[in-house]
């Protein structure tokens, strides 16, 4: 064990920057941004921080920007939006005198000398000065470890260029580009942030979850059978869309079968019979293999097997694996129960089958 726990370590630090990344980000009304990324792809989840079940799917690498609404099967392409921006901001150069580009703000960081514990992160409270004057505090927590290297949110840092620069005028987005790094700042991950704004309001951020678990290649990709629509859905428009039980016209999802009081009555008692008949089968192969064979231990027997292979059948295994797996359950429960040696619980697993297939064969020629 020491040396597989050995291998184990060596093989994990040697693995390569993980490809896949889930981050999870709350601001100040508490609402939670999930951002998913596989090498290229992102995909955001509830990004207007509404729970309105709309989902974003952006490839970095490409044009392809979609909104996905899973609860109603459709999607949008957010290229017809983007275009539609572009075209009036083109339209408003010619007509409109745009005001004059300003430079980047000038945002540098002051140490507060203090530690904090946020999310699970260790992280040192920092001051943010823009343009000479404190509009915020951050947290960093410093690069390594579970946090990882600043290559490894390259990736936000683009998308973030890519979701402001698909809307913003050519000085924003120039400004964006020579901005530094959203999250790739030398002194480790912006794991909290708090600004105020000209108004007096303010404005807060923080991650509650950075996972690098892998993530399944579907989610980043729209599913063949959704439907495209020509605009952008509403939250209210996406159950209505979505396809409703024949039997509930009004349920907006599947309805769960209930079991009444008698009914459940009825099925553990057909249940217990099952298993009286199981361990009657058990107990008559017992008293011709062993000695002193008493019946609660056919049940105890009965009941492990019963319950294991019930479990079996819910996971679904194939029937490659599940017969060997039954035929273990057998033999182990029988040894469990009897407490037998290997020979007498094999006899007894064989003397077992003999009597269930009589039966069988029986029961067959009687029909």
């Amino acid at each position: 064990m020491c040396a597989f726990g050995c291998l184990a370590a060596g093989v994990l630090a040697a693995w390569p920057v993980a490809a896949s990344m889930t981050m999870a980000l709350r601001d100040e009304h508490g609402h939670t941004m999930t951002f998913h990324q596989d090498g290229n792809r992102v995909r955001i989840d509830n990004p207007s921080g509404t729970d309105d079940g709309e989902a974003r799917i952006i490839d970095l690498k490409t044009t392809e920007y979609v909104a996905v609404y899973d609860d109603a099967k459709a999607y949008y392409d957010f290229n017809k939006t983007v275009a539609q921006v572009r075209a009036a901001m083109e339209q408003l150069k010619k007509t409109h005198q745009l005001e004059a580009e300003h430079p980047p703000a000038a945002v540098s960081y002051r140490a507060l000398g203090e530690n904090r514990q946020l999310n699970g992160f260790s992280c040192a409270m920092y001051e943010r000065v823009v343009d000479g004057r404190v509009d915020g505090q951050v947290c960093l927590a410093a690069w390594g470890g579970t946090v990882g290297a600043p290559e490894d949110f390259a990736w936000f840092d683009e998308l973030m260029k890519r979701l402001t620069g698909d809307v913003a005028r050519e000085s924003m987005r120039k400004a964006i580009a020579r901005a530094p790094p959203l999250l790739g700042r030398k002194e480790g991950l912006q794991v909290w942030s708090s600004s105020v704004n000209k108004d007096g309001s303010r404005d807060l951020s923080e991650i509650v979850k950075l996972s690098r678990e892998p993530l399944p290649q579907a989610m980043f990709h729209v599913p063949s059978d959704y439907k495209e629509f020509p605009r952008p859905l509403t939250a209210s428009e996406h159950p209505k869309l979505a396809p409703q039980p024949i039997d509930v016209p009004h349920a907006r999802g599947k309805s769960t079968p209930r079991i009444s009081g008698p009914l459940a009555v009825m099925l553990a008692f057909a249940l217990l019979i099952g298993l009286l008949i199981h361990a009657a089968l058990l107990h008559l192969a017992a008293t011709l293999v062993l000695e002193r064979a008493r019946f609660t231990q056919a049940f105890v027997a009965a009941a492990i097997i019963s319950g294991v292979l019930v479990v079996v059948r819910l996971i679904g295994l194939p029937p490659l694996l599940s017969l060997p797996f039954g035929a273990f359950t057998v033999f182990a429960s029988l040894k469990i129960s009897y407490g037998a040696s290997i020979g007498r619980t094999l006899a007894l697993c064989f003397v077992s089958m003999l009597i269930a297939t009589a039966i069988a064969l029986l029961g067959r020629g009687c029909t």
